[in-house]
């Protein structure tokens, strides 16, 4: 369930989502109406992920256009595991 919710807020800034598991205290996602794409990232992948986002401005072609966010080529983690978003609208 957290990970459907979080794809939602990172597909649908502008909206708020808020997620905790019943009989907590603890939100497992929360995100306001005014939050933009790199915060998102910042609330569900952490603030290290989103300090190394770089923003694909709109681009449009004869096949349709689109606008993303990747990760610098020259982040990684300390553990294995890597996140590369691309956000295609």
């Amino acid at each position: 369930m957290v990970d459907l919710i979080s794809k939602y807020a990172l597909h649908n800034t502008g909206i708020a989502f808020s997620l905790k598991k019943q009989d907590e205290n603890i939100l497992d996602v929360h995100t306001t109406k005014s939050y933009s794409v790199k915060d998102v990232i910042r609330v569900i992948y952490t603030a290290a992920v989103a300090r190394e986002i770089i923003h694909i401005p709109p681009q449009t072609d004869k096949h349709g256009s689109f606008e993303g966010h990747i990760t610098n080529p020259n982040y990684h983690k300390k553990k294995q595991l890597s996140y590369y978003l691309l956000i295609i609208d």
